[in-house]
């Protein structure tokens, strides 16, 4: 059992309170895991520790935002959003996988290689048949997508659009939302205005 592992053993054994309260403790964390790269985070996580919301896995990710340098983490960041649909895919509730991939990031990688790579993931899984996939997959493109990613990715975009007649409110408000925003490119972006009344009632960012 690697550090990471013990540490959030201890943190999920004092009911998920140790890493938030323990100043020290979260610190000698970030220092071990800035000490890594991201490679051997691989190795130490998505290999070792399961992704889900029980984990602890979740402090992990929030480490990001403080870490300067981001860089070396990003096949790190690939390689657990792959692990993350992937295994959200042989779930009965993709929800406990994939909610925990909402604390990794975005964060601010100069290389936009890193970024497209993981715009591709959720541009996969957006055709996906289970609505939590379609959902989450919209959620993080709308954190993710930059307004100067749209040349490379426009044909992707266009193809979002057919979720705005999805089945779920949720699924349509959420694209609506993600669109809207390149509504002077894209043409027809729009909603019912029921769904517009729910979106501002209602929890539309959450699946459940």
């Amino acid at each position: 059992m690697n550090f990471i592992q013990k540490t959030l053993d201890k943190h999920i054994k004092s009911g998920g309170d140790l890493l938030y309260k323990s100043e020290k403790e979260y610190e000698i964390l970030v220092k071990y895991v800035k000490s890594k790269n991201g490679e051997e985070l691989i190795e130490e996580i998505s290999k070792r520790i399961e992704l889900n919301e029980y984990s602890g896995i979740d402090v992990i990710y929030e480490m990001f935002y403080d870490i300067k340098n981001v860089e070396r983490f990003g096949v790190f960041f690939i390689k657990e959003f792959q692990r993350g649909f992937q295994t959200a895919k042989t779930k009965n509730n993709p929800d406990s996988i994939l909610s925990s991939l909402l604390a990794l990031g975005p964060v601010d990688f100069k290389d936009p290689g890193i970024r497209h790579q993981l715009l591709r993931i959720f541009f996969e899984n957006v055709s996906s048949n289970r609505e939590e996939i379609v959902h989450y997959s919209i959620n993080f493109l709308n954190r993710w997508f930059e307004e100067k990613d749209y040349s490379k990715f426009e044909s992707e975009l266009r193809k979002i659009k057919e979720n705005l007649n999805q089945s779920n409110w949720k699924i349509r408000f959420i694209a609506f939302q993600f669109l809207k925003k390149f509504e002077d490119k894209l043409e027809n972006i729009s909603i019912g205005l029921v769904d517009k009344i729910r979106g501002k009632i209602g929890k539309p960012y959450s699946i459940k």
